[in-house]
């Protein structure tokens, strides 16, 4: 087996309620998910989820490595059907400080229309560059639904 030893590495991937900025830069990231669940009670609760908007925040912190270089990194969820949708991207410059890196914050709003698993992918690729796109980690968020 080989491994990437260039960089960038992923030093954060998290999936949380909400996220805190120091005035001094640092991030505090406030109350990890990796489960959604979505009740409904009463005899005229829906049989199946009804969809929703949910709001969460995805912290993601780079560390250069051995990385030179400007690269662009995407956000993508995939759906537990496998319909993909685009969430954003940013620029990260790495100038050879192995230690440096870049931390991006995305307030995403995701609608959801159904149960099950969901992928939020970061995608790196490098600009003029086509083809040499990289997965650098994808989190897992289960949304469930509990009718009582």
């Amino acid at each position: 087996m080989t491994y990437n030893t260039q960089g960038p590495f992923v030093q954060t991937a998290a999936i949380c309620e909400r996220v805190i900025r120091g005035v001094d830069g640092t991030v505090s990231i406030i109350s990890l998910l990796d489960t959604w669940t979505v009740g409904a009670v009463g005899p005229g609760a829906p049989e199946r989820m009804e969809p929703f908007d949910l709001n969460v925040a995805y912290v993601l912190s780079l560390k250069a490595g051995a990385a030179l270089g400007r690269i662009t990194v995407q956000l993508v969820i995939e759906s537990p059907d496998g319909l993909r949708s685009p969430q954003g991207s940013f620029d990260a410059t790495f100038t050879g400080d192995p230690a440096a890196g870049h931390t991006h914050i995305w307030d995403l709003r995701m609608h959801v229309e159904q149960e099950g698993l969901y992928w939020l992918d970061v995608v790196q690729s490098t600009p003029g560059v086509s083809g040499q796109e990289r997965l650098l980690t994808r989190s897992p968020l289960r949304v469930a639904y509990q009718r009582h």
